[in-house]
């Protein structure tokens, strides 16, 4: 009798270390698709042509913001993923410019909902903050940010 109540817990626990990975519940892969990552600053800065500021912005901002902060955070989140940018400049007047960076998002991660907003919305604030970096460095003027967070649009006048 012994042997056998021996050998049955014995059976019991081999059998609960081999399908305890089974048993413990995955979590859920979350498939994001064209997600935008964008904003609008407005600033002055007298002095400069399209093409100094288009170039400004593709070789220094673009990277910073590409290199420092989307990717790292894509990297820690998600199991795999693709990037598009795009970037638009318009000249509202004579020294006062608009530029649209925007990035475009794909992939695969295991965040909740409620994780993506939060990383999505401190991303934005990482990337404002980035921005405003190089404006001060730049010496641009009168910035005005016009930003798409997960709980709708919010202006900022620095």
């Amino acid at each position: 009798m012994n042997d056998y109540l021996f050998f049955s817990i014995g059976t019991a626990f081999a059998l609960s270390l081999i399908l305890v990975p089974f048993i413990i519940e995955a979590q859920a892969v979350t498939t994001i698709t064209d997600f935008k990552i964008k904003a609008v600053v407005t600033f002055d800065r007298p002095g400069l042509s399209e093409t100094q500021i288009t170039n400004f912005l593709t070789n220094q901002v673009w990277p910073d913001i590409r290199d420092n902060i989307i990717i790292p955070k894509l990297d820690n989140n998600f199991i795999t993923y693709t990037m598009e940018k795009k970037l638009k400049v318009i000249q509202l007047d004579s020294d006062t410019w608009q530029f649209y960076p925007k990035f475009i998002i794909s992939g695969e991660t295991n965040l909740s909902t409620q994780q993506l907003r939060n990383g999505f919305d401190s991303t934005i604030d990482n990337i404002k903050d980035a921005i405003q970096v190089h404006m001060d460095n730049q010496g641009a003027t009168n910035v005005k940010y016009h930003l798409h967070k997960s709980t709708g649009t919010v202006e900022i006048n620095e």
